[in-house]
């Protein structure tokens, strides 16, 4: 859903995916790329004047990539990493989970 969102307001994306989501990230407007030990440096290749913001729905390993990779931590959400929020800077958008 981020990746249609983004699209509509006229943003290029980047999707980290396996392999086998490629396709799938296609579909949605997403320009894949693959996950691993050289992802920032992927990520350069496809966008040299960098990145705006950045969506961390993965984890720790990808938060510190988008980290690398845009200008100020105040311009990345996180989804899967609160425990970087407070000493990075980085937003969370995760909520309270109840029952309700």
């Amino acid at each position: 859903m981020a990746v249609q969102l983004a699209r509509t307001r006229g943003a290029k994306v980047i999707g980290t995916a396996s392999e086998a989501n490629h396709d799938y990230l296609r579909k949605l407007g997403a320009i894949p790329i693959n996950y691993g030990e050289e992802l920032v440096e992927n990520v350069k290749n496809i966008v040299p004047k960098g990145i705006d913001a950045a969506l961390d729905a993965a984890g720790s390993e990808a938060l510190d990539a988008s980290i690398k990779l845009v200008p100020s931590n105040d311009r990345i959400i996180t989804t899967a990493s609160r425990h970087h929020v407070e000493k990075t800077g980085v937003k969370t958008v995760v909520g309270e989970r109840t029952q309700a």
